[in-house]
């Protein structure tokens, strides 16, 4: 019989909880900072924090990170293309939400 006092669910809970370093964030996304800091320039991501040693990110900003890379590689987008590209993308998926709702 399984253990009852483990959870079926494990892994990471992703939150927007600002608790991962610039240093940290770099490593989960694979990145250099020179790339992370140019998403931050064009408003990819945001940050808390004033100083880059002071900066938190939440772990939904590795997902962003993430998609924002693939778009800079998979297109070969400059950060202010990437940065255009998810605000079409996100404003799409809004609008596709709102057409559901009215259709359903």
């Amino acid at each position: 019989m399984p253990d009852q006092s483990q959870s079926p669910f494990s892994g990471i809970v992703l939150t927007d909880e600002p608790t991962l370093s610039l240093k940290q964030l770099c490593q989960d996304c694979n990145l250099p900072t020179q790339r992370v800091t140019a998403y931050i320039r064009e408003g990819i991501i945001s940050v808390d924090g004033k100083t880059p040693e002071e900066w938190r990110f939440s772990r939904l900003t590795v997902i962003r990170i993430r998609k924002a890379s693939r778009l800079e590689n998979d297109l070969r987008l400059n950060p202010a293309g990437v940065a255009l590209a998810l605000q079409l993308m996100e404003q799409v998926d809004s609008l596709q939400q709102r057409l559901k709702r009215y259709e359903g």
